[in-house]
């Protein structure tokens, strides 16, 4: 006999499995954001293109750049505690950027966007017509990202 709770449990191994938060139907919105909902969620992706010989701290940025996983709360979460930048040279001058990122669908005010999140603690939004660039030195993001903001230290 299948239970409920059977059913449940496969229910999570299935979304732990594709990665994408979709449960029917059910979309995470964030009223207090002026109606910020996260609607997709893909898995992270190493995205190098190293040339030559594959190092240790390649593998390693590797790994864990694929164990790197947010819900649809915590995006919320990195974009309620972000601000806005006026272009992608400001997020460079800024940020440090790592070849891993999450990407996925949210709406904003009624329109929808796909967003980037980089590894190294900043985002981009982009309709298809217009990009926004998000960066996050928040303590609050300290956790979400494998490279929290230092303000380019070193």
């Amino acid at each position: 006999m299948v239970t409920n709770t059977v059913i449940k449990n496969g229910i999570k191994k299935l979304l732990n499995i594709t990665g994408y938060i979709l449960l029917a139907n059910i979309v995470l919105c964030n009223s207090a954001f002026s109606v910020l909902c996260v609607i997709s969620i893909e898995p992270s992706k190493f995205t190098s293109q190293t040339m030559g010989e594959v190092t240790e701290t390649d593998k390693s940025v590797e790994e864990a750049c694929l164990n790197w996983h947010l819900s649809g709360a915590e995006i919320i979460k990195i974009f309620e505690s972000s601000s806005v930048y006026q272009d992608r040279g400001a997020i460079h001058r800024e940020y440090y950027w790592l070849p891993c990122e999450i990407e996925g669908k949210l709406i904003s005010d009624g329109k929808e966007w796909n967003f980037t999140l980089n590894a190294a603690a900043h985002a981009e939004w982009n309709d298809g017509h217009q990009s926004i660039y998000w960066g996050c030195a928040k303590d609050e993001c300290e956790s979400l990202f494998l490279l929290s903001y230092d303000g380019m230290a070193g």
